[in-house]
């Protein structure tokens, strides 16, 4: 589901030789997966609740999910919010039946004000301009300053006012601007994770690990009863998925990782990542080729992953320095083009000794 205007990479260390079945263990750490938001998920727990309920648990889960936040789904909630002629919608039914859809909202509300709007769900209209959708780079339209200037009048999530109404419970957005559409993509994965996490957690299993397509939260410890090790491939047009540049240890937290997946743009002997400033509605080149996040969970890790990546290296670090909620490591091309990192204070002690 992740397409706003970046490409993204992460390779849990344990899970890369992972099916998307259940694996029949009956007794100790146990292994599911499936196929979820254009990608695969993997669970692997330890407990005595059998590996086929918790299969099913979850694909109710993200099924539901989808079904709120999937712009792939002509019928779900978000779909429709996009396609409608509407610029008051009322969602009388609320946060019962709506309730992914909101948390989305809600939190990419928080993280666009405090990103300074370098994230921005509403952003779907210029990735789709630039052909950065289904199109091929090579093949993307170079719009003129008029085009870009139209385009982004359709973005910003200061045109949306969203109004909760506690009692009964229900909410309602209103489009300033007609034609404003959302796309939570950049963290509805991460929010997809903590969806499972949440549920492992009420059905008391302690220790398990939760990865859908990269972005992932680990709880507890790993069936070895050491710290889950998590691997950052390194962001190579070469690199095997076994080529790692860092290894980090997580343990109830969230992680997710943005970047230019073997997707790199060479001037001379130098490396760029290509994103969509949401401000200027340009494109623009930067070295910084990928950011990995950690928080509390994994949808600010995921949606923060992202806000890095389009503000750049220097605004990012500024950011993770003022919030402790946030650690970062951040891999970049310097002036001869050779990949160098930087890590926050926090990330420093997590990071494992090759």
């Amino acid at each position: 589901m992740k397409r706003v205007y970046l490409f993204f990479l992460v390779f849990p260390l344990l899970l890369l030789a992972c099916k998307t079945e259940v694996t029949p263990v009956t007794s100790g750490f146990k292994l599911i997966g499936g196929k979820t938001m254009g990608t695969t998920y993997t669970v692997k727990y330890d407990g005595e609740v059998p590996t086929a309920e918790i299969n099913a648990a979850m694909d109710s889960l993200f099924q539901a999910l989808n079904q709120q936040v999937s712009t792939y789904i002509p019928s779900s909630l978000i779909s429709q919010f996009n396609t409608s002629e509407e610029t008051k919608l009322d969602y009388f039914e609320g946060l019962e039946t709506h309730g992914h859809f909101y948390n989305n909202l809600e939190a990419s509300q928080k993280v666009y004000l405090e990103s300074a709007g370098y994230f921005d769900p509403t952003v779907m209209p210029l990735v789709n301009l630039w052909g950065f959708g289904y199109e091929k780079k090579e093949e993307a339209p170079q719009p003129d300053d008029t085009t870009i200037e139209e385009t982004l009048s359709l973005v910003g999530m200061d045109k949306l006012n969203i109004e909760l109404s506690p009692s009964p419970k229900k909410f309602s957005i209103t489009k300033s601007v007609p034609g404003v559409q959302l796309d939570f993509s950049a963290l509805a994965k991460g929010y997809g994770v903590d969806l499972a996490a949440n549920y492992l957690n009420k059905r008391g299993i302690k220790n398990f690990l939760v990865e859908i397509g990269g972005e992932v939260y680990c709880q507890g410890k790993k069936d070895n009863g050491e710290e889950w090790i998590i691997g950052i491939n390194t962001p190579k047009e070469d690199a095997k998925i076994y080529d790692f540049e860092a290894k980090v240890k997580l343990t109830n937290k969230g992680l997710a990782t943005s970047g230019n997946y073997r997707n790199f743009y060479k001037v001379g002997d130098k490396k760029y990542a290509h994103t969509i400033n949401p401000k200027t509605g340009k494109t623009e080149l930067s070295n910084l080729l990928s950011v990995t996040v950690i928080s509390d969970n994994c949808m600010m890790a995921d949606a923060y992953a992202t806000a890095f990546m389009a503000m750049g290296m220097k605004k990012a670090e500024a950011m993770v320095e003022r919030d402790p909620s946030l650690e970062a490591y951040f891999i970049f091309s310097d002036e001869e083009g050779n990949l160098e990192t930087s890590a926050s204070a926090g990330m420093k002690d997590l990071l494992m000794n090759n």
